[in-house]
């Protein structure tokens, strides 16, 4: 500003902006000229009115948006915005659409500048747009500003396909047979309106036409087989075009191929060779045969032409080319020539070097004055097979100009009726002689004659016409497999719908009455296998298990259509002038129309294995023991595992699984690939007491792949002297070595542990080898914690135990050599035995009872065979009721015959040592001696039914049982019987007889760390001082009779 000072007028210096500042505040002073100057002040404010002089600003100044084509109306799209510098209506700003919207998609809100769309866009129409959008402000100048707005549509799948030429109505290509296989059949375009993948098109042929492929990219359809329109002369496409858009559009597009011939069959005549007969002087035009030839091309290509082309040399015949009619073109002379071989040919009428031959002969007939004529010279009629015979076929017309005989006229079926199924009748009529059968001839060709009857029989007169009569299907004939077995094999491990392979039929009708239909009538109740009616191929229908069903037998129908249900109706006159019509039709030889035949085969289907199960351990942890003072080879174990499959997949081989443990002991086992069998060269005398532990693998298929496997633990425990007992018994090595299993399971049975057997050898007595005796070393583990038992606590369990667990029980004879283990009187001394000795004998049964029953038994035979009779009933009801509770067995140590009675406990009849000879016996004693168990039978536990010989009734050996851990030394003698005064019964046994059993035990304090075998010496020193000898009594007293046996 600058203030005038003289006039105090303020003007501008320089041009005011009110949006940099808007307003002033002055001071004005005014002063005088006197002395002294005088002033005074004033506040000047001022303030900077707006004038319309700045433009709206776009932020930002320009918009790019997406829009989907398929927003819906009334979605907000952008708001523009924009500022102007100055206030009040200067600065109010109207924001409107300049260009870019012609066809009025969007709305521009004027105030908030929200720009909206209120008509729905079509990608495909406009694919973007670009709006100008102008700011206006209020003010005087009305100053504005530009905006772009570019909005690009985004593309949804809304348009299908669409093929050009259009295919809504189908399309028909025409194309010739025998073009060479990939000749373009058609080139199917289709486009989409849409873009990107919603635009991608994949062509496809929805039928999979056998004879044409299409190429899902292109269109083009092609053919991959030869076409002959001679076997289909239509193809009808069904194809489709699909858009790679989600969710994708489909559109279908059918396509008739027509296929058009080209002259490439050969005529073939479809009449035999004619044999005719004729009169002489047959005016021109006299019909002499008809032939008739086909050929399967159309059109022009089919036309057949026929001429004679040989044999007429003399032009007598004559040929319709087109009709293949053979007529007499002059007159026959049957003196000049009286038969005449034509050749007659039928050739394509474009193609005559396509042509057939055929053979027509002509017997020319000697006649007298007038000879018969017939009305027509050739007949022809159709006849369903299985007609009733005395059907009437034709009426034949004939005409003599003779009189009177001359003139009577016989017809004769002369040549065409070899199987005699025609006759004449009634004189005029041609009937069935016989029920036609279409599968053994479908077509005759009858010559028939007429005869006058002059009384001069050579100078009768006769003519000649030829009856065809066609022979109509019926369904008489079941179809018939080509093979009475058919034999496919498929692995188990095929997939569902895997093909197995096919039958075939036959059936000699025609038409609908040969139409097969497949199925499966047997030998398929899981509904394993499928069968495809129509063509027989058997295919699966789920999994398949070899190791569940090794071979299916199928038994496969065959049956014909029930098209034969509806039948054709020929109103055909019997000879007694009834009809053959719809409702009185009948046949003679008993046939039922309309029924379905059928035959069956069987389809045999082995199934062959593949490697679907592992081997399977038979436990999965063995234990073992190996004494320390053994020396190698030791034969620790068998191990053994399963494999369900076959062949090498259920061959199982073994090898050892590498263990730590024994690497750091340096200790070393081998295992028989083939048998599991365990063996160790390593020498443990050295060890002190260990638990080793190694696993095994059992593999099958011998490693090779596809081979599975698994897996099973070892514990192997080394035996201090002291945890082995050493049990004699009065048998051989040989004996007891067969009897291995038996005496282990006995154990096992007293025990309820897991018993080893690590040695059978032969006692030694006094340095002496008793091979009547043998010792058997053996150990027990405790199956709950897995150590081994003690020995006391071993020595316990079997005196506790053995009287309920009978040794010679075990499939009813003593295999052992000893009966009872006597429980000892008292234990004195040492309470830790490494020597534990068992002395018995054998029980021998009360021969006198026998008798006595057998005397009474023949005593009440004879004088009370009814009450007898009663008796044993009531008996045997009684012992069916028992048996399901008792199993009893049969007293087998009876006295030899013609021996004093005296028999030695000790004695073994040998007759029993046969294995064969041991038998169950179902039985009870006479009294209530029945609740005795069993040796591995539990008093809760009784058998049922045990009819088989040596049968498993060992599952039940634990029900009594008793856990063992380890093994101790024990060894059994035997001591001689005492005879003597018989102690009364103090337990019921009806096993026994009364007698006094005694058994010795020893006690050693030998050294436990000692891992030397002990010595008879040792023994003998060990029976010393430092012996105890504990002596028990069991006294039996048996007061019935021993038991019997059935």
């Amino acid at each position: 500003f600058f203030m005038n000072p003289n006039t105090g007028e303020i003007v501008l210096t320089s041009t005011l902006d009110r949006e940099k500042q808007d307003s002033y505040q002055m001071v004005a002073v005014v002063t005088d000229v006197g002395s002294p100057k005088l002033s005074s002040s004033v506040s000047i404010s001022l303030t900077v009115t707006d004038i319309d002089d700045n433009a709206p600003i776009f932020n930002p100044p320009y918009y790019a948006r997406l829009l989907s084509e398929g927003s819906s109306t009334g979605v907000d799209i952008v708001t523009v915005t924009a500022t102007d510098a100055d206030i009040g209506i200067n600065k109010k700003l109207v924001f409107t659409v300049e260009s870019g919207d012609s066809s009025g998609h969007f709305s521009l809100h004027p105030d908030t500048g929200l720009l909206q769309l209120v008509r729905s866009v079509d990608r495909e129409t406009d694919a973007s747009y670009s709006l100008v959008v102008k700011a206006t402000d209020q003010g005087a100048a009305r100053l504005s500003n530009l905006t772009t707005i570019d909005i690009n549509i985004t593309d949804v799948n809304d348009n299908i396909p669409i093929f050009s030429p259009p295919c809504s109505s189908g399309l028909t290509i025409q194309m010739f047979e025998n073009l060479p296989v990939g000749t373009l059949v058609y080139d199917l375009n289709a486009t989409d309106a849409d873009a990107t993948t919603n635009a991608a098109i994949t062509y496809s042929d929805v039928q999979n036409s056998a004879h044409f492929a299409i190429d899902p990219q292109t269109g083009v359809i092609t053919t991959t087989k030869i076409l002959d329109r001679e076997n289909l002369d239509n193809f009808q496409l069904s194809l489709k075009a699909v858009d790679g858009g989600t969710p994708e559009n489909v559109v279908f597009c059918g396509i008739d191929v027509l296929v058009l011939d080209v002259n490439d069959e050969i005529p073939a005549f479809t009449t035999k060779p004619i044999t005719t007969s004729i009169y002489e002087n047959e005016p021109a035009g006299y019909i002499v045969g008809l032939v008739h030839a086909k050929d399967n091309d159309i059109g022009n290509n089919a036309i057949v032409w026929y001429k004679i082309a040989a044999g007429d040399d003399s032009g007598h015949f004559m040929i319709n080319s087109t009709s293949g009619e053979v007529t007499v073109q002059k007159p026959l002379n049957r003196e000049t020539q009286n038969k005449h071989n034509l050749t007659v040919m039928a050739y394509d009428s474009i193609r005559p070097d396509f042509h057939v031959n055929t053979t027509i002969i002509v017997h020319v007939l000697d006649r007298n004055d007038h000879a018969p004529i017939f009305s027509q010279s050739v007949y022809r009629v159709n006849v369903t097979e299985f007609a009733p015979v005395d059907t009437l076929v034709v009426r034949l017309n004939a005409t003599d100009f003779d009189h009177l005989e001359n003139a009577e006229l016989t017809f004769t079926i002369l040549s065409g009726d070899t199987l005699n199924q025609f006759k004449i009748v009634n004189k005029w009529y041609v009937a069935l002689g016989n029920v036609l059968d279409r599968e053994v001839k479908d077509y005759y060709m009858l010559n028939i004659s007429v005869e006058d009857n002059s009384p001069d029989v050579s100078k009768r007169l006769k003519a000649y016409a030829t009856l065809y009569v066609r022979v109509l299907d019926e369904n008489d004939n079941k179809p018939i497999f080509t093979r009475t077995q058919y034999e496919y094999s498929l692995f188990e491990d095929s997939p569902s719908n895997s093909f197995v392979g096919s039958v075939a039929a036959t059936d000699k009708d025609v038409g609908t009455n040969a139409n097969i239909q497949f199925s499966i009538v047997s030998g398929d109740d899981e509904d394993v296998f499928l069968i495809d009616p129509n063509n027989g191929q058997i295919t699966t229908n789920g999994s398949i298990d070899y190791e569940t069903t090794k071979t299916y037998s199928l038994v496969v129908r065959a049956s014909n259509s029930l098209a034969g249900v509806t039948r054709r109706t020929h109103n055909l006159p019997l000879v007694d002038g009834s009809f053959v019509g719809r409702k009185k039709r009948q046949l003679t030889s008993g046939f039922v129309l309309g029924v379905v035949l059928s035959s069956t085969t069987t389809v045999v289907i082995a199934i062959k294995d593949v490697n679907d199960n592992p081997p399977q351990f038979y436990q999965s942890t063995y234990f073992a023991g190996i004494p320390l003072v053994s020396k190698p080879p030791h034969s620790v174990i068998t191990v053994s595992a399963s494999d369900a499959d076959s062949g090498n997949f259920g061959k199982v081989n073994y090898k050892l699984i590498p263990s730590e443990q024994l690497d750091n002991l340096g200790v070393t086992f081998k295992i028989d690939s083939s048998t599991g069998a365990i063996t160790s060269d390593f020498y443990f005398a050295e060890f002190s007491a260990h638990i080793l532990r190694f696993g095994v693998e059992a593999y099958d298929n011998n490693g090779v792949p596809v081979s599975l496997n698994s897996s099973a633990a070892m514990v192997i425990y080394l035996l201090k002297q002291s945890e082995q007992a050493i049990f004699t018994f009065n048998r051989s090595v040989d004996h007891l070595t067969k009897n291995r299993d038996n005496l282990i399971e006995w154990l096992v049975n007293i025990t309820d542990a897991d018993v080893h057997i690590d040695k059978i050898a032969t006692h030694i007595n006094n340095n002496t080898l008793n091979n009547d005796r043998t010792d058997v070393h053996v150990y027990a583990i405790n199956k709950t914690d897995h150590l081994i038992i003690p020995l006391l606590t071993l020595v316990n369990v079997v005196l506790d135990r053995f009287d309920t667990h009978k040794p010679w029980l075990i499939y009813g004879q003593n295999v052992f050599g000893f009966s009872e283990i006597m429980q000892p009187s008292s234990v004195t001394g040492d309470t830790t035995p490494n020597i534990f000795v068992i002395d018995k004998s054998q029980t021998k049964a009360d021969e006198s009872y026998i008798a006595v029953v057998i005397a009474l038994g023949i005593f009440l035979f004879l004088l009370l065979l009814a009450i007898l009779i009663a008796v044993v009933w009531l008996r045997r009801r009684r012992r069916i009721r028992k048996a399901h509770q008792n199993v009893l067995y049969q007293d087998f140590f009876t006295t030899p015959p013609g021996s004093t009675g005296s028999v030695e406990a000790y004695e073994y009849d040998e007759r029993l040592q046969r294995e064969d000879e041991v038998e169950l016996v179902r039985s009870k004693p006479k009294k209530k001696k029945y609740q005795a168990n069993p040796i591995w039978v539990s008093p809760h536990d009784m058998w049922r039914d045990y009819d088989e010989s040596h049968a498993s009734g060992r599952a039940s050996a634990q029900a009594d049982g008793f856990a063992f851990s380890n093994p101790m030394t024990l060894e059994e003698t035997t001591e001689e019987y005492e005879t003597g005064s018989r102690p009364t019964l103090e337990r019921e046994n009806p096993l026994y007889e009364d007698q006094e059993i005694k058994m010795d035990m020893f006690y050693s304090d030998s050294d436990p760390d000692d891992v030397g075998s002990p010595s008879v010496e040792d023994l003998d020193e060990d029976m010393g001082s430092d012996a105890q000898l504990l002596e028990a009594t069991l006294e039996l007293d048996d007061e019935d009779e021993p038991m019997t046996h059935i």
